[in-house]
């Protein structure tokens, strides 16, 4: 998109800040004038980390990464929240939005396959106005909006064009939950009619030849203790009113932190059988693409909040190396199978494409850290495949694993 269009879109936004109405509780406070919004935050972007991620699913991190920017401040008060030192504890950095448009390039620059805003609906305006400077410096990567779900169509509007994928938690299914869990008991309503308009602007996940997303919608709904999440009401809305081609990544890293620490019911993991029962509601449904995260009654510390680290460097640079050299060696697991096959005529640029096995496309992930460093590809294909008669009788007799630097990765292998 253009400079010019975007500097349109950034005014319009910056309207919709004082007084506030950017998501739906439209608190209507005068960010401008020094006021801060039911987000705790102001006029001023704040940043709490930005550096390349390599714990997203996997057509997101590729081999190289994806550009994370963490916003500080939330519209929702998630009592389990695993980044509540930033989304609403306080912490942060305020940019200005010609610093956040280099932070952009940078990312862009040490070769991230995306970049992806983390909880950015707040911070709109200066978001559009740093991707208006960056494009005047030929910035082009996919923009990703990874957001808890809970948005204005009105903001959404604005975005259509701008986002090349949305990245939306679909975190419940009762109203209940949601105002007693996260404050916002219209979020069941607001998040289907969001998640509605995301798929109108985007629509299913294309790839490019090699496996890294290009466009479309991922849907991340995190299972939580006690079916408080509402799964399968969640599962069946995606299907039956979205499409049975959204692809959904099934989540099962809950760890209990921040208030839910003492309470009765999120006060624990998740069990083997909760997640279980989770699998089955996806079964169920008839959603037939996306990713299920390995169960291991534990999330890695490397995936909870309090173990970001501050700040816009992306740590150190030989690290950074390292990182993106294991990132390679662990790479083709997935993108031997998510070959293009159906060309998008209605984009320029690289081949887009479906991935192949429409029928049954959910794999396996986990985001543990192995030998020091993130493997996303250790996913593992499961029964939805081997149904489909692929991967011949071992398949058949259980779930199959993919290891990273198999060189018969294209292969399923016994467990």
């Amino acid at each position: 998109m253009k400079r010019a269009d975007l500097t349109r879109r950034a005014e319009r936004a910056l309207a919709m800040q004082s007084p506030c109405r950017l998501c739906p509780r439209a608190c209507g406070a005068r960010r401008d004038r020094g006021e801060t919004g039911f987000c705790r935050e102001g006029a001023a972007a704040r940043v709490f980390s930005a550096a390349p991620h390599f714990g997203e699913e996997p057509p997101l991190s590729g081999t190289a990464g994806s550009g994370t920017v963490f916003f500080s401040g939330c519209t929702l008060r998630c009592s389990y929240c695993q980044n509540h030192e930033f989304s609403q504890g306080g912490a942060g950095t305020a940019v200005e939005p010609d610093a956040l448009a280099g932070v952009f390039l940078s990312l862009e620059r040490r070769g991230c396959h995306n970049l992806n805003l983390v909880t950015p609906t707040h911070f709109l305006p200066q978001i559009l106005q740093a991707l208006a400077l960056a494009a005047s410096e030929g910035f082009a990567l996919p923009v990703v909006y990874n957001t808890s779900g809970y948005e204005s169509g009105e903001a959404l509007r604005l975005l259509d064009g701008v986002v090349d994928i949305y990245l939306p938690d679909m975190r419940y299914g009762d109203a209940d939950a949601a105002a007693r869990f996260s404050g916002a008991a219209d979020y069941p309503r607001i998040n289907r009619l969001a998640v509605r308009e995301m798929w109108r602007q985007v629509g299913p996940l294309l790839v490019d030849s090699s496996g890294v997303a290009r466009r479309g919608l991922i849907v991340r709904h995190l299972v939580l203790p006690g079916g408080l999440a509402g799964t399968g009401a969640v599962l069946r809305f995606l299907a039956d009113e979205i499409s049975k081609e959204a692809s959904v990544s099934l989540m099962s890293q809950y760890t209990p932190c921040f208030r839910a620490l003492g309470d009765p019911v999120l006060g624990r993991r998740l069990t083997r059988r909760e997640f279980a029962e989770a699998e089955e509601a996806l079964r169920r449904s008839g959603l037939r693409r996306g990713w299920i995260q390995e169960w291991s009654g534990r999330a890695s510390r490397e995936f909870l909040g309090e173990e970001l680290r501050p700040g816009m460097g992306g740590g150190d640079k030989r690290q950074w190396g390292r990182r993106k050299a294991d990132a390679r060696r662990s790479a083709p697991g997935h993108s031997t199978r998510l070959k293009p096959v159906v060309r998008d005529s209605s984009r320029a640029g690289p081949t887009l494409a479906f991935p192949p096995g429409l029928e049954s496309r959910i794999m396996r992930w986990d985001r543990r850290r192995r030998g020091g460093t993130i493997d996303e590809r250790a996913f593992k294909m499961g029964e939805h495949q081997a149904q489909e008669g692929r991967g011949g009788p071992e398949a058949r007799q259980g779930l199959q694993q993919v290891r990273p630097g198999d060189q018969r990765s294209g292969q399923a292998r016994r467990r």
